[in-house]
């Protein structure tokens, strides 16, 4: 990707600046050894060429420039533009010797008293080259990494490669330290970092133009502890464009490389005298509706040095941004990361025992239809395809070579193509296609099956056979790029873009210890409580029929415990109430696990717990407050949670439409009124001046 002059410049003056402060030295001085991991077209060290004083170029060119590139025609490019800009200033041609064809996150060979660890050696010079950059103590490490965390398609056969020792850092490190439910920071730009960080010398500092995701995602809260440990100081420039998070934006007019994603400059400094104080963290944030021009116009005129940069105090869950001052913590948990582990004996301390993530097929076009006839016909072809593939090239050794020969008729994906490596042949099987929640309000049908999912997570836990009104959950949108959202449905749901989504059932499905056993006997413990499966053969994906299994309350005995404490005594306590009020009598005895169900579908719909608990509902599982007078918020929830439930049958709300006669000269434009006790919808005239 192609950086802009301004963004190149403003960071090496940066750089430049801020190894003065913090070191005393200027970039041009001797032992400021300077690295370009990913140098692409040579963009940077062909700025810092122009950059560096006249009278310190030569030493510095021949010995303290240092760059990477691991594509062969980038590599010529970049080394042809280097030499090109040092001749043009200086007026005499000079080899750079500098330029090492390997790919950087390979190269751990620092590590290994400076020999080259892979096989990008390719000539003796160059493993040579790369050899000498091993033994140079580096002191900044600049550039514009890639990144990238998916690849989109992956019939493309362009998947994004493993790093054996880099992401073996990472798991110790940003992914050790981090409580995020999804901890994708292998991400190239956070693998770049990871291995800046390791690279640099005991004092020194890492420049990068990256996606801005480590800001605020609750997937880099390991990432942003580490580094604020790493390192002394923090300097981020938040050039902002990300147009998932926002769509008023446009990738080409506001953000400064045309793309989806936001962008960010930071500039992390590396001291030997940080002890075990966290970094000083300094951010500065340009504005949203500020267009790509306006802000490199910025960065070109602007020194780092003038930056009123605000200070940053992470909150204990390693937040940067977005701080809130609420009683969040103190709330009840809807759920915990432990109660996602498959197979986990210890019952959670929140209020769901188990939850699940969305359907992911990786294939939603060949698998989702609105009508049944055509899902079967096109998974039938679908099927055909495989196992003639399978057929063709099973046995084959080299399977990344059997990867560019599939037939790219079908979509195909990882655990496709591991299926086929191991010559698993499908079957088609009608009972598979089943009715489920596409997107909100939008039911389609899916071929709910291993094979052709990618991802069901613990969906056959809460549908066994896939099949609709076997169990009820609260479906709820998470992230930041989509508003947050909480429905009630009774069919598998699909995973959602932009984030994701998970759901939480009232029952979960459990194998029966013994299939003879008889119904529970009256009187019978509520966490115990039991519902017989339906005795027909349908099948379930998880390897038991539904006969095999029984269905139990998913609401944790720890849960109805901390219900009923605080309601107990025939009201909520309260401090601030000092008489009694009958109407926030309750009745803890009758307070049951499907009460608790109704009761947090109620507040999760609360506008003012929303707007209150906005930013945590953002990028944390929901938590529940204990509200006055707990039955009647049951109530609601279970009339909504009806109405939503029965959307396609429920009796539509009145609207009178009343005409109003069109005058001369004046056309009516049509208003609704909100009438609460008649609900009518008026036309209304509005008369010129």
């Amino acid at each position: 990707m192609y950086t802009p002059d301004e963004i190149v410049r403003f960071m090496i003056e940066s750089a430049d600046h801020l190894t003065y402060k913090h070191f005393g030295k200027t970039l041009g001085d001797k032992g400021v050894e300077i690295l370009d991991p990913a140098t692409g077209t040579g963009t940077f060290i062909t700025e810092l060429i122009e950059y560096l004083p006249a009278n310190q170029l030569e030493y510095k060119y021949d010995h303290e420039l240092h760059c990477n590139e691991v594509s062969i025609l980038p590599y010529y490019i970049a080394n042809l533009n280097i030499e090109y800009t040092y001749k043009q200033k200086t007026g005499k041609f000079n080899e750079f010797e500098n330029i090492c064809f390997v790919d950087t996150l390979d190269n751990m060979g620092f590590e290994h008293t400076g020999k080259q660890m892979n096989f990008f050696g390719l000539t003796d010079e160059n493993s040579e080259r790369i050899a000498k950059q091993n033994a140079k103590p580096i002191m900044l490490v600049i550039g514009n990494p890639p990144y990238n965390a998916n690849q989109a398609n992956e019939n493309e056969n362009n998947k994004n490669r493993e790093y054996p020792e880099i992401d073996a850092r990472i798991k110790d490190t940003y992914i050790y330290e981090s409580t995020a439910q999804k901890t994708k920071v292998y991400d190239m730009y956070a693998r770049f970092y990871r291995w800046a960080s390791d690279r640099l010398d005991k004092n020194g500092i890492i420049a990068f133009i990256t996606n801005s995701s480590f800001l605020d995602s609750k997937t880099f809260d390991g990432f942003r502890k580490i580094v604020a440990d790493e390192f002394s100081h923090i300097y981020i420039v938040d050039l902002g464009g990300n147009i998932r998070n926002n769509p008023k934006l446009s990738g080409t007019t506001h953000n400064v490389f045309g793309i989806q994603t936001g962008v960010a400059i930071a500039f992390f400094i590396k001291t030997d005298k940080k002890g075990k104080t966290p970094a000083q963290i300094f951010y500065t944030r340009r504005d949203e509706m500020e267009l790509a021009t306006e802000k490199l116009d910025y960065l070109r005129s602007t020194k780092i040095s003038e930056i009123k940069f605000e200070r940053i105090h992470p909150d204990k869950n390693n937040n940067w941004l977005n701080l809130t001052d609420n009683d969040w913590d103190n709330l009840i948990p809807l759920a915990t990361k432990e109660a996602k582990l498959s197979g986990s004996l210890k019952e959670p301390k929140s209020i769901f025992n188990l939850f699940s993530l969305g359907v992911v097929t990786s294939r939603d076009e060949w698998v989702y239809d609105f009508d049944p006839s055509n899902l079967e016909n096109k998974v039938r072809f679908l099927i055909d395809v495989y196992n003639s593939e399978t057929k063709k090239h099973f046995g084959k050794t080299e399977q990344t070579k059997v990867a560019a020969q599939l037939t790219q008729e079908i979509k195909w994906s990882r655990a496709v193509k591991q299926n086929l490596a191991k010559g698993i042949e499908y079957s088609f099987e009608k009972k598979r296609i089943v009715q489920c929640q596409y997107r909100p309000f939008v039911k389609r049908y899916l071929y709910f099956s291993k094979q052709l999912n990618e991802m069901q997570y613990r969906l056959p836990d809460i549908f066994p056979d896939g099949k609709p009104n076997t169990n009820t959950v609260i479906w709820l949108k998470l992230g930041a790029a989509i508003p947050f959202f909480a429905l009630s449905i009774d069919s598998v749901p699909d995973l959602l873009p932009a984030g994701g989504s998970a759901c939480y059932p009232l029952y979960r499905y459990i194998p029966r210890p013994d299939r003879s056993s008889s119904a529970p006997e009256s009187g019978e413990s509520t966490a115990r409580k039991k519902t017989q499966v339906g005795q027909d053969d349908s099948g379930d994906l998880s390897g038991l029929n539904p006969s095999g299994l029984e269905r139990v309350e998913n609401i944790t005995d720890w849960a109805l415990a901390q219900f009923k404490r605080k309601y107990e005594d025939g009201r909520m306590k309260d401090e601030k109430k000092s008489k009694k009020d009958s109407s926030f009598i309750t009745h803890p005895s009758s307070l049951t696990k499907e009460d608790i169900f109704h009761y947090v579908y109620a507040v999760l719909h609360h506008p003012a717990y929303r707007a209150k608990y906005e930013i945590n509902l953002k990028r944390e599982f929901p938590r529940i407050p204990f509200y006055e007078d707990f039955h009647k918020w049951a109530g609601w929830g279970k009339r909504l949670m009806e109405l939503h439930l029965n959307y396609e049958t429920v009796e539509p709300y009145p609207l009178q439409t009343s005409e109003v006669s069109k005058t001369s000269e004046v056309l009516p434009t049509t208003r609704l009124i909100a009438r609460k006790e008649k609900g009518i919808r008026s036309k209304l005239i509005h008369k010129p001046p």
